[in-house]
């Protein structure tokens, strides 16, 4: 049964005809590299290559999707959201949202994003 999310500005990019994201198209539409994605779901390049659209990666491939949706929702354009990962948010004790997703913590960055979007003017 394939995996349903929120319809956004992602979606049609990495979600494949089974319904699944697609970690290897992820990364490329994130302009990460395939190691990189597979840290930040807490998986191997190996895995990533050999089935990037296995079910054990959909829960955090579903995370990341969610709120870089709701980021580019937010922000305008998929750039923009890309531009926002990559720059450094005192919050974030001057670290970037990419440096902290490649740490492991998906779900303060998810967090993060979720605040940061509230804060945003109508």
């Amino acid at each position: 049964m394939p995996l349903t999310l929120e319809r956004g500005a992602l979606d049609a990019d990495v979600i494949n005809d089974a319904g699944r994201i697609d970690l290897q198209i992820l990364a490329r539409t994130l302009d990460l590299t395939v190691p990189e994605l597979a840290a930040i779901v807490h998986s191997s390049a190996r895995t990533v290559n050999k089935n990037p659209d296995a079910k054990s990666l959909q829960p955090a491939a579903q995370k990341l999707v969610h709120f870089m949706n709701d980021l580019t929702s937010a922000l305008g354009e998929r750039r923009f959201a890309i531009y926002w990962l990559n720059t450094p948010q005192r919050e974030l004790k001057d670290e970037t949202p990419l440096m902290w997703l490649r740490k492991g913590r998906l779900d303060d960055v998810a967090g993060y994003v979720d605040a940061f979007i509230r804060m945003q003017p109508d």
